[in-house]
């Protein structure tokens, strides 16, 4: 099983935000890193899971990560969640990265990351391996982590009205 990830104390996996070309000096192409819980003003386009640099992940096996949203009803734990579909999922710039990109703009909503190393898609390294996120428990554990989507509002349309 493969083990070794980035944070060994903390998180067990290291999670990039993209930004990407926004418009605004303060936002342009900035990365984050994301943790449990983060509520985020600006909708990512994209997120890279960056496992241990000794790990090569298995390109066959990307349906072990997952995203969903509560569906605008704020609860995760319902069963009404909707999935997000990546627009790309794929191996990253080196073998121990997976890129997510986004087909749409995200709403606001609370949303939950799941990276499976149990259960019937796991996320494997190309030994075929299943990631764990609690190699010292003896099990395999996945992970879970959320964050939320606090966007503000947004002008939709401009309906020009005549000077009378």
């Amino acid at each position: 099983m493969f083990r070794s990830l980035l944070h060994p104390l903390q998180q067990q996996v290291s999670i990039r935000i993209d930004f990407g070309r926004l418009v605004g000096p303060h936002h342009r192409g900035r990365i984050e890193l994301l943790n449990d819980g983060d509520v985020l003003n600006v909708a990512p386009q994209e997120l890279t899971f960056r496992f241990d640099e000794n790990q090569q992940i298995d390109p066959d096996s990307l349906d072990g990560i997952q995203i969903s949203r509560s569906g605008l009803d704020g609860n995760l734990d319902d069963g009404n969640n909707v999935t997000i579909h990546p627009g790309f999922i794929g191996i990253g710039e080196s073998s121990n990265e997976v890129v997510f990109r986004f087909a749409e703009a995200l709403p606001d909503d609370i949303y939950r990351i799941e990276i499976f190393g149990t259960g019937p898609t796991p996320l494997t390294n190309v030994n075929g391996e299943p990631f764990d996120n609690g190699p010292d428990s003896g099990d395999i554990q996945d992970v879970v982590l959320g964050f939320e989507l606090d966007l503000g509002p947004q002008v939709i349309a401009v309906v020009p009205q005549p000077i009378t």
